[in-house]
């Protein structure tokens, strides 16, 4: 995939600069160091988005399969008796019986939606769309543009250590971001670089990483420490990130749990009523 080859690529642009600089035990070090971090934080994002994910199919599974095989059945026995059902249990019903009699079309339905984002997503337009949209979202466009930030902080760090000219390591950093839109303003910033341009005016130009990285890489820049100062704050999104995707679930979780519990309260007291409405034309 695209990630294994950018992790192929920093590794080998690494060593041919360690080569070039007489410093490859240095850079071996410098790779092993940058691996570790970026496993570390692709772990932290995986866990982010799989656990309310899979709360989520299984709420769906549990609710598609009460309505399309156990409250048609309850439904059958409260039919056989002639009382008046409550408004929320004829509501149940409804919504029943459209699954009922549908659920193969929601299927194909929502088959056709993922093969057209997934089309859509391979192409250029789509893939920069999709970008663009997952940092707006809530919680985690935040997550998304910490990451971005974490990962071309520790990129950075790791190809100038590594005695990279800064023209090129622009070029792999932007290489390395998983969010594409972020990528290709980065990877604008090497002709900008060619132009004698600092590395933080031209981020404070582009926009696309958060101010205080680009503070940083300007004081960075002008104290002649920039491979420190990018240490430095690579440490401080990883920090950022951790404790971002820490939030979100502490968030997530009880969102999806609540959605579950008031599907089931709904389905619940809609049978409730029914029964006690016929109860009392027994």
């Amino acid at each position: 995939g695209s990630e294994g080859e950018c992790s192929r690529a920093t590794f080998a642009e690494t060593l041919r600069a360690g080569e070039e600089t007489g410093s490859l035990d240095k850079a071996f070090q410098t790779v092993y160091d940058h691996t570790d971090r970026q496993t570390k934080n692709a772990g932290r994002i995986r866990q982010a988005m799989a656990y309310p994910l899979f709360v989520l199919v299984i709420a769906v599974v549990v609710v598609a399969v009460l309505m399309i095989r156990v409250v048609p059945t309850f439904m059958a026995i409260f039919d056989s008796y002639d009382a008046e059902l409550p408004g929320i249990t004829k509501a149940l019903i409804g919504i029943s019986n459209f699954f009922s009699k549908w659920w193969m079309l929601l299927l194909a339905v929502i088959a056709v939606i993922i093969v057209v984002c997934k089309l859509y997503g391979n192409t250029e337009k789509g893939r920069l769309s999709f970008a663009k949209l997952a940092l707006k979202l809530p919680v985690f466009g935040n997550i998304n543009e910490l990451n971005a930030a974490s990962q071309f902080a520790n990129t950075m760090a790791t190809m100038l250590q590594a005695g990279m000219p800064m023209t090129r390591a622009v070029s792999i950093t932007a290489k390395v971001i998983s969010n594409y839109h972020i990528s290709l303003e980065v990877g604008k910033l090497s002709g900008k670089l060619e132009e004698g341009r600092s590395l933080g005016d031209s981020l404070r130009e582009s926009a696309c990483l958060p101010d205080i990285l680009v503070d940083m890489v300007a004081v960075g820049e002008e104290t002649g420490e920039l491979e420190k100062t990018l240490n430095t704050v690579a440490g401080y999104y990883d920090t950022e990130l951790e404790m971002a995707i820490t939030s979100a679930l502490n968030k997530l979780e009880p969102a999806v749990l609540i959605v579950m519990a008031a599907v089931a309260g709904f389905i619940v007291i809609a049978v409730y009523m029914a029964m006690f409405q016929m109860y009392s034309v027994m």
